[in-house]
């Protein structure tokens, strides 16, 4: 609704879509013809998200408002028969991501962001390009140089902008389920069959002596052990399946066997066998997070 709306009105507001059809100033034939423009408009901004970003399921977007203008641009591109410059258009979504561009006041940010797209005089990629440029200068408030550090890869998975970027770079390796035989690619699992799975599972971390000892030792509470035990560096994306499959193994006994060493790199494991034992797990975490700081930044620098 928001799509249909900003392409027949130029702002985001539905009510001004709704005024405009029950005061008859849209026919049922200029009302198809927008639908039909917004579709085209909603697929491109589809197509890019899975080809720029091999991005194939909208549950780890934390705010959709950032398609809003893509299919604004897009519907204004297309109608004008211009390319979509697709590069800025995804930086522009994942920089919105990062520096919680809708994260307050969404209906005035999406009004201000249309502004940049709909003022007269302007062609939509200038128009793109300096909305762009104020969602980095906001990125930048969190993420200096627009870079992401490896302690910034952290905390619970509960609207957690990071998931979005650990899938994607993981979705650039081609990612698969665990397993020997055939494993799924990531895409080719459900929605509802694919689950966070925790690397050093809850359950083990929970009860192992040694782990326990490694809370002991490194004198964290409960509450900030569980934190660590949930905490993104730790989890990663496997099937329902596998998931309950896995169960409570040790990291150690399950690692070795169930993903190939392809597979736990495009996972982002790190290759070091001794970070698998709970005794050190800080160093675990530390390094995978470095891991995948250093893919999400070679991602967001293949998009400048």
């Amino acid at each position: 609704m928001r799509a249909i709306t900003v392409v027949a009105c130029d702002v985001a507001n539905i009510k001004k879509l709704a005024d405009k059809v029950s005061q008859k100033q849209l026919t049922k034939g200029q009302l198809d013809r927008l639908w039909s423009q917004t579709k085209v408009a909603i697929n491109s901004v589809s197509m890019a998200l899975r080809k720029v970003l091999y991005l194939d399921r909208s549950k780890f977007i934390l705010s959709k408002n950032a398609l809003v203008p893509l299919v604004y641009y897009a519907a204004k591109s297309n109608s004008l028969k211009k390319s979509l410059d697709r590069k800025a258009m995804m930086n522009f979504f994942l920089v919105s991501q990062l520096g919680s561009h809708y994260g307050r006041a969404g209906e005035t940010v999406l009004r201000r962001d249309l502004s940049y797209l709909s003022e007269p005089g302007i062609k939509p990629r200038e128009g793109l390009h300096e909305l762009l440029d104020y969602a980095i200068s906001e990125a930048k408030k969190d993420y200096r140089g627009l870079r992401i550090a490896a302690p910034s890869v952290s905390g619970v998975p509960s609207k957690n902008v990071m998931l979005l970027l650990m899938y994607i770079v993981m979705r650039k390796r081609d990612a698969t389920d665990f397993g020997l035989s055939r494993p799924e690619p990531l895409p080719q699992i459900p929605d509802s069959k694919l689950q966070l799975h925790h690397i050093f599972p809850y359950d083990f971390m929970m009860k192992d002596e040694r782990a326990l000892r490694y809370q002991r030792d490194q004198d964290l509470s409960m509450r900030q052990y569980r934190d660590q035990v949930n905490d993104v560096a730790n989890l990663t994306f496997l099937s329902q399946g596998k998931n309950v499959e896995i169960g409570n193994l040790s990291p150690w006994q399950y690692l070795p066997n169930e993903p190939t060493p392809e597979i736990r790199w495009a996972h982002h494991i790190p290759r070091d066998r001794e970070l698998w034992a709970p005794d050190n797990f800080d160093g675990f975490l530390n390094e995978r997070r470095r891991l995948l700081s250093k893919s999400m930044n070679s991602l967001l620098q293949g998009l400048r």
